[in-house]
């Protein structure tokens, strides 16, 4: 009898030590599959702020979606084209701005060699200025040679087809040129046509 007690007692002492063990094994599973789950939850994290500042470093300048208000507090686009960070050495960054009036399709502007007007190294695209717009073009152009002296320049040329400008009779337009981030030439009431010599020649601006 003693000994079937005994029995017993250490067969239910051993029953209570497997379920002590699966209750361990079971809060174990649990513990782990918490720090699993923390775990994919941080790496998921990092992983989107990781693609938006891959993003936002990458986003080309082109598409940039800004806006600005005019002087009559009308917000407008602020369009960017041919935008240009760095220029080769040699090369030099102009920068071209013009705010259109309310007839941007009479408004166009090229840019030449003077000493090869024939030749059109930069231009507006046709139909592609918008009315009463920002417009801003960054390009780069190499520095004539001292071979080349005054014939060596470039003439940038802004036209309007109706002979009244930008500005004042359809709309306060303007246009302005920098170079190397340096304000060089401005206006907007210029009648057809306003010419500004880059690196030499003649006309309103000389660098």
């Amino acid at each position: 009898m003693a000994e079937a007690r005994e029995a017993e007692g250490i067969h239910s002492t051993s029953s209570l030590n497997t379920s002590d063990s699966i209750v361990n094994d079971d809060t174990r599973r649990e513990a782990g599959h918490k720090k699993m789950l923390c775990g994919c939850a941080t790496f998921m994290g990092l992983f989107i702020v990781f693609h938006l500042l891959i993003f936002s470093v990458i986003k080309p300048q082109n598409e940039e979606n800004l806006t600005l208000s005019d002087s009559n507090n009308d917000v407008r686009p602020y369009v960017v084209s041919n935008s240009t960070s760095f220029c080769e050495i040699g090369e030099f960054q102009i920068r071209l701005e013009i705010y259109t009036d309310r007839y941007a399709s009479e408004t166009s502007w090229k840019v030449e060699p003077l000493n090869d007007p024939s030749k059109i190294l930069f231009q507006s695209e046709s139909g592609g200025l918008k009315n009463q717009n920002l417009h801003i073009w960054e390009f780069c152009l190499p520095a004539p040679s001292e071979e080349e002296d005054d014939n060596g320049g470039y003439i940038l040329s802004i036209t309007d087809f109706e002979g009244d400008g930008i500005c004042c009779m359809k709309g306060m337009g303007w246009y302005r040129i920098a170079f190397e981030g340096t304000d060089i030439a401005h206006g907007g009431d210029f009648g057809s046509q306003d010419v500004i010599a880059l690196f030499g020649g003649s006309g309103n601006n000389i660098i």
